[in-house]
C-alpha cells in the first residue's frame, strides 16, 4: 500500500466511501447522525484538495496498480488536530487501517499539532487497543438520543 495527497481524480472514490461510511455510522447509531450527500462531499472536498494551505489535508492509499483503497481525511488548525475519518474498501486488512491512521497520526505531528483528537465509534473498538498503545485517553464519551 501506497499512501499519497489526494487528487481530483480519487474524488469519487473519496466521496462514495465516505457515503458508505457515515451511513454505516448512522445505522449503528440508528439516527441520521451524519450527512450521506454524495454531491455535499465532492463540493467540499474538491475545493480542499485543490487548496494546498488547506486546514483539511487529504490522503489516499493506493494498492500497487494505483487502485483506490481508501482514505484518511484530517483537520490541521495552529497546534491542534482532528483525524477527521479513516476509510478502506472492503476487504482490507485491519494492518492496513492502522498503517493508514499511523501515517495521518505522523503527518499531523511533522506539521506541529501538539495533539490529535478523533472519534472512535462503537463499531470500531477493535482500534481502540491500538490507539491506547500510543497513549491515546479517553476525554469525552458522545450520547446520541
Amino acid at each position: 500500500m501506497k499512501i499519497i495527497p489526494a487528487t481530483q481524480n480519487h474524488l469519487q472514490s473519496i466521496a462514495t466511501l465516505m457515503v458508505k461510511e457515515y451511513q454505516k455510522l448512522n445505522d449503528d447509531f440508528k439516527c441520521p447522525m451524519y450527512q450521506t450527500d454524495y454531491d455535499l462531499f465532492i463540493r467540499v472536498w474538491s475545493k480542499r484538495i485543490v487548496d494546498q494551505s488547506s486546514e483539511f489535508p487529504l490522503f489516499v492509499a493506493e494498492g500497487e496498480k494505483g487502485e483506490f483503497w481508501g482514505f484518511v481525511a484530517l483537520m490541521f488548525h495552529q497546534e491542534r488536530a482532528e483525524v477527521l475519518m479513516v476509510a478502506l474498501e472492503e476487504g482490507h486488512a485491519s494492518s492496513e487501517y492502522q498503517a493508514l491512521l499511523e501515517f495521518g497520526l505522523q503527518f499531523l505531528k511533522e506539521q506541529g499539532a501538539k495533539f490529535v483528537s478523533f472519534e472512535v465509534a462503537p463499531s470500531e473498538n477493535e482500534y481502540l487497543s491500538f490507539l491506547q498503545k500510543r497513549g491515546a485517553k479517553e476525554v469525552s464519551v458522545k450520547y446520541v438520543l
